[in-house]
């Protein structure tokens, strides 16, 4: 059952509100600690040993896995760089590089096909409709000719592309026959697999994004709070990358490049291999051991009653919410929205990853918690079932 509206101050979100729990709902915890390049995952103590990174299978829906070896972001062009998940620094030279490397080695998984494939529909096109395209340019012309008989679709996409990216015929053709030889034998799967690949592309443009954004506020913004803050967000994504890398998590907000101060730190979905979400999972990033979830007007940070209030400012385009330079964000609350009150829509889960830099113990360590789910579609049939319509609104105030 849908939300009536997305307006924080409705009547009917304002009740739901009441009903949502300003606490948060679970607490278990688990702990990741890195000392000489050995790695281990404690349930319970901070004071274990740690850990080379991958999940054991059971991800975060419900309790944090016990078990944690490290695999391989699939955004990183090469596995050979450092897959660092903690900053024990406050030096800035050294977090710098750390986001800059990190974010110079993402880019789409598939080093076989190009972004572009997913991300311009004439590409798409003349890759579905690579057989066509081969047969023309072998009969009609070639890159660098198009002959007048060369089929008139094709010669039209093949003639936007290049004025689009501002390509040279020669650029058209290394662009697009790497892909299209590679597509011709693996068609089927691409076929099957197109709306996963378009979404695993989109999620590492926005990762890209995200550890650029992060390696330039620590560069610009003043105060001592930059240096916990990136710590945190960036222990974050890597950890959801690698610790839980087998569970295949995409990106969809991360920090924002405009606006968006406020609220929810990152968001991540999880796919079916159809492509359709069936996990949004709602991340809090600290960054330093004395940082603590406050509590606010609309509750504690990350408990039911938070989530929705920070998705119903999303959702109703308030700009220190969302980034204001990626307005789907907006839909995307809509959505999760949506999901917390569905019987038979997506999980909608928490969790809190908190470097516990700052305290020498603990410098080494990631604490993990499990936030538990949001989902409550009970409280919206309640809710509406306890909500007059308009019409007896309207009767009740004559009277």
């Amino acid at each position: 059952m849908p939300l009536t509206d997305y307006n924080p101050a409705s009547a009917e979100n304002l009740k739901l509100a009441q009903k949502l729990s300003a606490s948060i709902l679970s607490g278990s915890f688990a702990y990741l600690c890195t000392m000489s390049g050995s790695a281990l995952l404690s349930s319970g103590s901070p004071f274990a040993t740690v850990a080379t990174l991958k999940a054991s299978g059971k991800g975060p829906k419900g309790p944090v896995p016990d078990e944690i070896i490290q695999v391989p972001s699939r955004y990183a062009r090469t596995t050979k760089y450092s897959q660092l998940i903690l900053l024990d620094t406050d030096e800035e030279d050294a977090m710098l590089k750390a986001l800059q490397k990190d974010a110079k080695r993402t880019a789409f998984p598939d080093p076989a096909l190009s972004h572009a494939m997913f991300s311009d529909p004439d590409m798409r096109y003349l890759v579905k409709h690579s057989k066509r395209l081969r047969d023309n340019i072998k009969k009609h012309g070639s890159y660098t000719a198009l002959g007048s008989a060369f089929d008139p679709d094709l010669k039209s996409r093949l003639e936007d592309l290049k004025k689009r990216h501002k390509w040279d015929d020669q650029k058209v053709k290394e662009e697009i026959e790497p892909i299209r030889k590679h597509f011709r034998t693996h068609r089927n799967e691409y076929l099957d697999n197109y709306r996963a690949g378009h979404h695993d592309s989109r999620s590492a443009a926005r990762l890209k994004a995200h550890l650029e954004t992060l390696a330039e506020k620590l560069k610009n913004d003043g105060g001592s709070g930059r240096f916990a803050a990136a710590r945190g967000e960036y222990a974050t994504s890597k950890a959801l990358l690698t610790l839980f890398g087998t569970e295949r998590w995409e990106m969809k907000k991360g920090v924002a490049v405009s606006g968006g101060a406020n609220g929810i730190d990152q968001i991540w979905v999880q796919r079916d291999d159809r492509g359709n979400i069936i996990c949004y999972l709602i991340v809090e990033a600290k960054g330093s051991n004395g940082a603590r979830l406050e509590y606010r007007d609309t509750g504690e940070q990350m408990s039911p009653r938070w989530v929705f209030n920070c998705l119903l400012q999303m959702a109703s385009g308030n700009r220190k919410y969302y980034d204001t330079s990626q307005p789907n964000q907006q839909r995307m609350a809509k959505k999760i929205l949506d999901a917390m009150f569905d019987p038979n829509g997506p999980k909608v889960y928490g969790m809190k990853i908190h470097s516990l830099y700052g305290q020498n113990t603990f410098n080494l360590c990631v604490e993990i918690r499990d936030m538990g789910e949001y989902n409550d579609p009970q409280a919206l049939v309640d809710v509406q079932a306890s909500t007059p319509s308009t019409s007896q609104v309207g009767l009740l105030a004559y009277d």
